[in-house]
């Protein structure tokens, strides 16, 4: 009980920081960069107060968001592609802000341009720490789910993968229906694996979709499906090598 207590205080105690923190008017923007740096070298004691104090963050930021003109857009825009710091900690922030914005189209699709400049960036890194080159995904690669980069042994990407979350096939709730606030779930990225073998953005909407938790992080592809999509490929191979009589 007193480590939950401790945890709850963490969190309260960074919000209230955050909060107060002067810059930009997209503070919340530099807030969840550094809350997800921080995360990755805290003890797991930690991690739970830190996620706690993201979602604070992504929730004013969503709200101020959702009231904004198209000048603050364009303005967030900009400042997205000009931040500072690891390009694919800024691809992670984007696509949570593009989440949390479902019902706001005309302002994902703003976001949407910022994601060519991000890739390009994560190209450029890649090329600098020694690894192979990586293919860029088409401009209009996965404009309903996450690109979640994949990584070799050595821990360079080798390629994108788009991850469609499975909340997303949850349906909203209509007017007359009231959740409960326990399960009123935040969209920061930090995936689970459902046992009906779909990903969730995080154990909230899991739990939401009334899914128990197979582990932690994206599922991946099953073994079955890969093998069935290669032999398809070489059966097609074969077809196209059989000369016509």
């Amino acid at each position: 009980m007193q480590k939950l207590e401790e945890k709850t205080k963490i969190g309260e105690r960074l919000s209230k920081i955050l909060k107060e923190m002067k810059g930009s008017e997209f503070k919340e923007v530099k807030a969840l960069q550094i809350l997800k740096e921080l995360q990755k070298r805290v003890p797991e004691a930690a991690k739970e107060g830190i996620k706690k104090a993201q979602e604070n963050v992504m929730r004013r930021l969503k709200e101020r968001l959702e009231k904004s003109s198209t000048s603050t857009q364009e303005k967030l825009k900009k400042y997205i592609e000009k931040i500072r710091g690891n390009p694919e900690g800024k691809m992670e922030i984007l696509q949570d802000i593009k989440s949390a914005l479902k019902n706001r189209p005309e302002i994902r699709k703003k976001l949407e341009n910022v994601k060519e400049k991000i890739l390009e960036k994560i190209q450029e890194r890649g090329k600098k720490l020694g690894c192979p080159e990586i293919q860029k995904p088409a401009p209009n690669f996965c404009p309903k789910g996450r690109i979640v980069p994949q990584r070799d042994n050595k821990g360079c990407i080798v390629k994108f993968r788009c991850i469609v979350p499975g909340e997303e096939e949850i349906p909203s709730p209509t007017s007359t229906q009231i959740l409960p606030k326990k399960l009123v779930c935040v969209t920061l990225w930090d995936p689970v694996c459902g046992k009906d073998g779909k990903t969730y953005s995080n154990a909230c909407f899991a739990k939401v979709a009334g899914v128990e938790i197979a582990h932690k992080g994206v599922c991946e592809q099953p073994l079955k499906k890969i093998e069935q999509k290669f032999e398809e490929k070489i059966e097609n191979f074969k077809q196209k090598k059989t000369p016509q009589k």
